[in-house]
């Protein structure tokens, strides 16, 4: 997953008033142990990004700005999930 790519498919939604990006890296430490002997380590870095979407409608007469937050991982169907934020 690529933020660039993201910003141009979030940019292309219909009716998106503003949004948000926030790329979250974390960085893990494993180790595996049989008894007190160490079986393996290992070091694991997952990379997420959340999408705030801001969509202005109107309610009652008055406007209002909505907004929803969309986590999306490595894997996930990206057009799908950020169309289902809206």
């Amino acid at each position: 997953m690529d933020i660039k790519n993201l910003q141009f498919l979030v940019q292309n939604l219909p009716g998106i008033s503003a949004w948000e990006i926030r790329k979250f890296r974390k960085k893990s430490y494993q180790r595996y142990l049989i008894f007190d002997q160490i079986e393996s380590q290992r070091v694991v870095e997952t990379e997420k990004f959340v999408a705030v979407l801001y969509k202005e409608y109107e309610f009652q007469g008055q406007k209002c700005l909505g907004e929803s937050t969309v986590s999306l991982s490595e894997g996930d169907n990206i057009r799908e999930k950020l169309t289902l934020g809206m």
